[in-house]
C-alpha cells in the first residue's frame, strides 16, 4: 500500500534508544565484516560529520531538544545535532551520537568526545575543519589514532614553518 501511516504510527513507539542501539550494532557488525584489503596502506578510515535535524514539534521533543533563542516559544521546530562516524570501507555508520543543539556541551566537539571510543589505535580519523582542535589532536595521538582535516579557519598558519608537502599542505607541531 502507498498509505504509510502504519509504519509512522509504529516508528512514534519505538525508543530513539533502540533505534540508535540498532544503527551501531549494525555499523560496527558491517565493519568488521569488510575484508583487510578494503583498508587504507592496513589502516582502518573512519569519517566524521555532524549536522542538524528539525525535530517534530511534540512537548517531549521540545523538552529534550529545545528550540533555538531567536524563535519564539511555540513557532518552529527543535532543533537536534547529530555525529556519525562512517567506516570508509564499507560505508557503514559506525556510531551515532545525538544531542540538543543549544546549551553547554551541546556541539559537535562534545557529541565526538562521547563517541570517541568507537576509534582503536592504528585507525585513520578523517574530518572537516570543524573538528581540528587541540583537544582533537592531541587526544586522538594519545590512542595511537592518526588524523588527516583541514585547520579550522580561525586557526593561522605560518607557511615558513613545519615540513612542506605541497602548496597549502604542510606538516605543523603544536604546543600547549
Amino acid at each position: 500500500s502507498a498509505n504509510t501511516g502504519s509504519y509512522c504510527k509504529a516508528r512514534k513507539r519505538l525508543p530513539e534508544g533502540v533505534i540508535l542501539q540498532l544503527a551501531r550494532d549494525s555499523g560496527q557488525r558491517l565493519s568488521e565484516q569488510t575484508p583487510s584489503e578494503w583498508s587504507w596502506k592496513g589502516r582502518r578510515v573512519k569519517l566524521i560529520d555532524g549536522s542538524t535535524v528539525s525535530m517534530p514539534d511534540t512537548l517531549d521533543n521540545q523538552a529534550i531538544y529545545p528550540q533555538q533563542r531567536s524563535q519564539k516559544p511555540g513557532l518552529g521546530f527543535p532543533l537536534a545535532r547529530i555525529l556519525g562516524i562512517f567506516d570508509l570501507a564499507s560505508g557503514a555508520l559506525v556510531t551515532l551520537g545525538i544531542g540538543p543543539y543549544g546549551g553547554k556541551e551541546t556541539g559537535e566537539s562534545a557529541l565526538l568526545r562521547q563517541q570517541a571510543s568507537c576509534f582503536d589505535s592504528d585507525d585513520v580519523a578523517l574530518a572537516d575543519s570543524y573538528h581540528g582542535s587541540y583537544w582533537t589532536l592531541a587526544s586522538f595521538d594519545l590512542r595511537g589514532v592518526a588524523y588527516v582535516g583541514r585547520q579550522h579557519p580561525l586557526r593561522k598558519t605560518d607557511f615558513r614553518r613545519g615540513q612542506r608537502l605541497g602548496r597549502e599542505d604542510h606538516i605543523v607541531a603544536w604546543h600547549k
